[in-house]
């Protein structure tokens, strides 16, 4: 399962485990298929670079985190990621942008 992160209409998959399997399969096919209670969808995906992680862990990630009870620790706890260094929180681990499929 993965967490797909929506804020202000616009959607990023993270992977907090670094390169994984899937990370590799999304990075090669630039799309994918998502399937949210028996409905999906086809996206397009745009990897996002060293920068813009930095931005999407500071200014998307970050506030959204701190905007839900416990969002901060969960994070820290389960994903192991602390968000409130975004540079370090972003070296390793990869984002994605989601698109809806042309």
């Amino acid at each position: 399962p993965l967490a797909i992160i929506e804020v202000s209409g616009r959607r990023w998959v993270w992977s907090p485990w670094g390169e994984v399997q899937w990370v590799r399969n999304l990075r090669a096919a630039g799309r994918a298929t998502i399937t949210f209670r028996r409905r999906e969808e086809q996206v397009r995906a745009r990897e996002l670079d060293a920068d813009e992680r930095i931005a999407f862990f500071r200014d998307t990630l970050g506030p959204l985190a701190r905007s839900m009870r416990g969002g901060m620790w969960f994070i820290r706890l389960f994903d192991g990621v602390d968000l409130r260094d975004p540079v370090k929180a972003a070296e390793g681990r990869f984002v994605f942008e989601l698109f809806p499929a042309e």
